[in-house]
C-alpha cells in the first residue's frame, strides 16, 4: 500500500548514481566529452531494490564527437557529447529525462604532452513525471477505510515539470596518454558541479523546491605492473543536500591477446572491487580493447537495508564502441568500467 500526502512545501531528493562511473563519462564530469579522440558511444543500465519495491531503473547513453586540429603535434583539442538520461523510481512511476549538450577544451600544460587540462560544461534539459493514478491519497480514505472511488482533491499538484539544467566540471591529467616510456604510472583527478541554476523541481504550483547543487571530486592513478597488466585505485565523492556518498577501490587490468588490425590492440580483462562507504560492496568485471569496452558489476548491500533485500543487490552493465582513427589509438588515462 503506498500513500502520499502532497501538502509539503518543500521536499529534496539526491541524484542517481552509477557504480560504473567512468563507462558514463558525460553523467559523471562534462570535461570527460574532452577524454576520448575518436568518435565514442556508451550506454550503462542499472537496476536495483527490485525484491523491496517496483525496482528502481536508471540508463543512460551519449555520444562523443572529438575536436581534432590537423597536421599539429597535440592535435586532440577536446570534444562534443550528447547525452540522454532517464531514470524510474517507486510505486507512482516517478520518472526523470535529462537530455544534455557538453562541449569540453584539452589545454597542454607541458610541452611534452605529460599534463593537461580539461575544461567542460554543459546544458541541457530534465523532465520530471509522476503518475498519481498508482498512489493513494489521504481524501480517499474515510472512516471506512480506503476507497479507491474516492475523488482525490489534490489540484494544486502538477504531473510534470521541465526545467532547464546547466553543469560544469574539469579534470587534470598527468600522462593522459599512458606513455610509459616517461614514467611507470597516469594520474588524473577531476571536480563537477551540477544543477548550478538550482532549477525548481517542485511538482505544487505556485511553490519552489530548488533542486540542490551536486558536487562531484574524483581521483585516481594507473600504474604499469608490467607489459601486460597495471592497477588503478580510484576514489569519488559525492556531495549534495548536505549529504555525501564516497566509494573507493581497485581495478586490475591483464591484457589477455594482442592482434594487429592496421593498429596495435590488446583485449584486456579488467577486475574491481569496491566499497561504497556505510552501502554496499562492489565487484565489477569487464573487457576491453581499442574499439568497445564491456562492463558487468553487482553491488552487495551491506548497511540496514539488507534485511529487506533477500540478499538480492543491484545490478549494473555497461557497453562502450569506438570508431577508431588510424594513429589515435590511445585514450586519456581513466577506467571505463
Amino acid at each position: 500500500m503506498t500513500v502520499i500526502f502532497m501538502t509539503c512545501l518543500k521536499s529534496y531528493s539526491q541524484d542517481a548514481q552509477f557504480s560504473q562511473y567512468y563507462s558514463s563519462a558525460l553523467y559523471l564530469n562534462p570535461a570527460l566529452a574532452g577524454s576520448e579522440p575518436d568518435i565514442t558511444f556508451s550506454s550503462n543500465y542499472r537496476q536495483q531494490w527490485r525484491s523491496i519495491v517496483q525496482p528502481y531503473t536508471t540508463n543512460q547513453v551519449s555520444l562523443i564527437l572529438p575536436y581534432h586540429v590537423a597536421k599539429i603535434k597535440d592535435s586532440h583539442k577536446g570534444g562534443a557529447g550528447f547525452s540522454f538520461y532517464n531514470d524510474r523510481a517507486g510505486d507512482g512511476n516517478l520518472k526523470s529525462l535529462g537530455v544534455n549538450l557538453t562541449g569540453a577544451y584539452n589545454l597542454a600544460l607541458s610541452s611534452n604532452g605529460l599534463n593537461y587540462l580539461s575544461f567542460g560544461l554543459q546544458g541541457g534539459f530534465m523532465q520530471k513525471s509522476i503518475d498519481y493514478t498508482s498512489l493513494e491519497w489521504g481524501s480517499q480514505y474515510s472512516a471506512t477505510g480506503f476507497d479507491a472511488n474516492n475523488p482525490v482533491n489534490e489540484g494544486n499538484v502538477l504531473t510534470t515539470r521541465l526545467y532547464p539544467d546547466v553543469n560544469a566540471g574539469v579534470i587534470y591529467y598527468y600522462n593522459a596518454a599512458k606513455n610509459y616510456h616517461y614514467t611507470d604510472y597516469s594520474v588524473y583527478a577531476g571536480a563537477a558541479v551540477y544543477h548550478i541554476n538550482q532549477p525548481n523541481e517542485s511538482f505544487l504550483k505556485n511553490k519552489a523546491s530548488r533542486l540542490p547543487m551536486l558536487m562531484k571530486f574524483h581521483a585516481g592513478f594507473e600504474y604499469n605492473l608490467s607489459k601486460k597488466s597495471n592497477i588503478s585505485p580510484n576514489a569519488i565523492v559525492f556531495y549534495q543536500n548536505q549529504k555525501n556518498q564516497i566509494n573507493a577501490g581497485l581495478y586490475y587490468t591483464y591484457a589477455l591477446k594482442q592482434t594487429n588490425f592496421g593498429v596495435v590492440n590488446s583485449t584486456n580483462l579488467i577486475l574491481g572491487a569496491w566499497y561504497r562507504f556505510q552501502d554496499s560492496f562492489i565487484a565489477s568485471i569487464g573487457l576491453n580493447n581499442s574499439f568497445y569496452t564491456i562492463g558487468f558489476s553487482y553491488d552487495l548491500n551491506s548497511s540496514s537495508l539488507r534485511n529487506y533485500t533477500n540478499g538480492r543487490g543491484a545490478y549494473e552493465l555497461s557497453l562502450t564502441l569506438r570508431r577508431i582513427t588510424k594513429n589515435r589509438i590511445k585514450r586519456f588515462s581513466t577506467p571505463r568500467i
